[in-house]
């Protein structure tokens, strides 16, 4: 495997995995499903349900993550580590966000740190400060908790619900077909005009995914897990701009399983975030997609 490519290739797989997990653990289901089992005395469906609707009327939140992602064709492998927190506030017309995110491979750490305050994004990149400008309204579409994608009845293959130590326990197995429309719609908002003419459905192959949603005892989300495995396509790959066939191959016979765990510090409750105080001398650009 050549090392450039693959760093290159991880640093952009990061950001799509990390959106496909980030799209379907936020899902909410559309309709309740005949398997939905009811060992708690409500469904899967009805709990994921009123969750999902205490996090989508949330103007806060904080959270911590962590992502694991497992690259393998058979003769090789790769392991990245990605770890993280996320701070919102403002959600409903005045939003200020701060986010961390550290990329471990190859003995190797990416860092990067984001704020958006008064309508600019501000990203500190492993000491590189670049800003670019976001309209409010499409912030708030991108941030705003449980609103990715509705899962739907047919989505779901199995579910059920336990109980441990007064901690509610939703496990959900997903059609992986359907994580195509949830990723393309997260990456489409996420990337805007970047995203065009992108057929993610010729891209990735997902497997099914299996999820797992922890609540407290009044319906509180807690944590929430994801894993899936998915394929990409090295010669839809090689058609996107500025790849190459070189850094397409690299992904033949590849399988790539994805561990998302998102930890919730706070949904709903006041968030403190205080941007740096060199803000002014971050560099104006037009390339960040954020």
């Amino acid at each position: 495997m050549n090392i450039t490519f693959i760093k290159r290739g991880l640093a952009v797989l990061a950001a799509v995995c990390l959106t496909a997990s980030l799209s379907a653990c936020g899902a909410r289901p559309a309709k309740e499903p005949s398997s939905t089992a009811k060992n708690s005395g409500k469904s899967a469906y009805a709990l994921l349900k009123e969750a999902g609707e205490k996090e989508k009327g949330a103007v806060s939140y904080d959270a911590d993550y962590t992502m694991k992602i497992e690259m393998g064709d058979g003769a090789s492998s790769i392991t990245m580590g990605v770890e993280g927190s996320m701070k919102v506030k403002g959600l409903k017309n005045d939003p200020e966000i701060h986010t961390d995110m550290a990329v471990s491979f190859f003995g190797q750490k990416m860092s990067m740190s984001t704020y958006y305050v008064n309508g600019t994004y501000y990203v500190d990149s492993n000491g590189s400060k670049m800003r670019t400008s976001k309209p409010v309204e499409e912030v708030l579409k991108q941030y705003a908790t449980g609103a990715q994608s509705d899962i739907k009845e047919s989505d779901i293959r199995s579910s059920g619900v336990t109980t441990e130590n007064g901690t509610t326990i939703v496990s959900l197995t997903v059609d992986g077909s359907a994580l195509t429309d949830m990723v393309g719609g997260a990456l489409d908002s996420s990337l805007g005009s970047n995203a065009e003419g992108i057929d993610y459905a010729a891209l990735f192959t997902f497997s099914d995914a299996e999820m797992e949603v922890r609540l407290d005892e009044k319906g509180t989300l807690l944590n929430d897990k994801f894993t899936i495995e998915m394929k990409v396509n090295p010669a839809a790959l090689s058609e996107l701009p500025e790849e190459s066939a070189g850094a397409a191959a690299m992904y033949e016979n590849m399988i790539i399983k994805v561990t998302t765990e998102m930890t919730y510090n706070s949904i709903g409750l006041p968030v403190s975030i205080v941007p740096p105080a060199d803000l002014d001398a971050y560099t104006d650009s037009d390339s960040l997609s954020l």
